[in-house]
């Protein structure tokens, strides 16, 4: 094999290794962000869909174990329809019915009450929905409104539904007569335990006769759009967003001031105390800096009591103190400002002596504008660290707090509404936002902080 013919191969080993090296790099990034994959999608994901590993969605869809006699409603006449999982009773009233709701109480069946009215005359009828005795509200599968109620606008013998899909049977001659409402299938299967049935499709609803009284099934296929938008939605965001009884954008206020204000007075803190611990000769300075460093490998749990009762003991329940000042002695930000500050050449400081600036104009002039990177490295570090932070916040807060974080109000948001964990990703994609924000800015400043090694002479 030639000179040539060995380089070509080294290089072409070479290459397929770093491909390989790539490849598995790729892999084990996908792998870290999988949590961060899933929240994003989840919180586009329609209620009930957190948890089902689907990206893309199931165009065939089924309904199972339908008993025909607990959906028998009359075949003419006018069907009212609402969605409801939570209501006692559902009563409907009109001007078909002199705006009495005690003449017409709706059927529930699966959480859809429903109810036939045969002696509406044709034309357009205003009407509205009484919930629990209690609560008028309008219709809200029917989009259209008169005056502050739903209308309807019927014929002689129309059927009129108002939310999708409506699965009714009606006995007819000793067999039941199965009427789908779902416009936007493409196919329909009726499938009971001896035969299959292909409804027609007329009047925008599928119907078929059903020969046996016994449960039945229907499959039926959807258009990919419709059924994208039964798997997504945008609906979380805005949930989040103006939900009068979930104040999101208070939480998120004081997360960005408790995460600022923390970072920024570490900052502060840590600078001062490295140029006091690298450049001034202080009695004992090695022995307190190693206790200091020891007092790193004790769990933060264990500081916890103790810092608890001063925030009692001080009265700082419920205050900017008590969520802020606990946390901004940060040894680890000392350390870092302190070997930093060391790299710092000696002669600068002398000749900033000779020139008479004080250790304030020194550590302005000289060490803040020289150490800029590892303090945006801190700070950064900080920031994320409190913005976070949810165990010490949830203690120091009561529920009744103006203080909550973003972190305890997702809590509350949960507790409170039960598992939406489509709308607590919602809130929490909105909670990653100041973090990225943040990096985009500094991120120069980020990298040169922890890459920078010394500063020669």
């Amino acid at each position: 094999m030639s000179h040539h013919q060995k380089v070509r191969s080294f290089s072409l080993s070479g290459f397929v290794l770093r491909g390989i090296g790539y490849l598995i790099l790729l892999a084990l990034s996908i792998f870290v962000l999988l949590p961060l994959i899933w929240m994003i999608i989840t919180a586009f994901k329609e209620e009930g869909q957190a948890f089902r590993l689907q990206l893309l969605p199931e165009r065939q869809h089924a309904i199972e174990n339908i008993e025909p006699s607990k959906l028998s409603i009359p075949e003419t006449g006018v069907v009212f329809q609402y969605e409801n999982p939570v209501a006692d009773h559902v009563n409907i009233a009109g001007d078909f019915n002199d705006w009495n709701p005690d003449e017409h109480e709706m059927h529930n069946v699966g959480d859809i009450w429903h109810i036939a009215i045969e002696d509406i005359v044709p034309g357009v009828h205003e009407y509205q929905l009484v919930i629990d005795h209690e609560e008028w509200i309008l219709d809200p599968g029917n989009p259209q409104q008169i005056d502050g109620n739903s209308f309807i606008e019927t014929e002689e013998k129309s059927l009129v539904f108002n939310t999708d899909p409506l699965l009714y049977t009606h006995l007819k001659d000793n067999q039941y007569q199965v009427h789908f409402y779902m416009p936007d299938a493409e196919r329909v299967r009726i499938r009971t335990a001896r035969e299959t049935h292909t409804p027609t499709l007329e009047n925008k609803h599928w119907h078929s006769l059903v020969q046996e009284v016994e449960p039945f099934t229907i499959t039926y296929n959807l258009p990919f759009r419709e059924a994208m938008a039964q798997l997504y939605t945008l609906e979380n965001f805005t949930y989040i967003l103006f939900n009068e009884e979930f104040p999101f954008s208070r939480y998120f206020m004081n997360s960005v001031v408790i995460a600022t204000l923390a970072g920024f007075l570490t900052v502060l803190i840590c600078t001062f105390a490295g140029y006091s611990f690298a450049c001034r000769k202080i009695p004992y300075a090695d022995l307190c800096f190693n206790l200091l460093m020891l007092s790193m490998m004790i769990p933060g749990m264990i500081y916890m009591v103790p810092q608890f009762a001063l925030i009692v003991r001080f009265g700082w329940i419920n205050t900017y103190q008590g969520l802020v000042i606990p946390h901004i002695a940060n040894v680890f930000g000392l350390l870092l400002l302190r070997q930093y500050i060391r790299t710092i050449p000696d002669s600068l400081f002398q000749s900033a002596k000779m020139d008479g600036a004080s250790e304030v104009q020194i550590v302005k002039n000289i060490v803040v504008p020289l150490c800029l990177p590892i303090m945006v490295t801190l700070f950064l570090l900080v920031f994320v660290t409190q913005w976070s932070n949810f165990l010490w916040q949830l203690i120091v807060n009561t529920p009744d707090s103006k203080l909550l974080t973003l972190p305890v109000g997702l809590n509350y948001f949960r507790g409170q509404y039960g598992a939406s964990w489509e709308a607590i990703m919602a809130g929490a994609c909105f909670s990653i936002v100041p973090i990225a924000v943040l990096f985009l800015f500094a991120q120069r400043y980020f990298i040169e902080g922890l890459t920078q090694g010394a500063v020669k002479e």
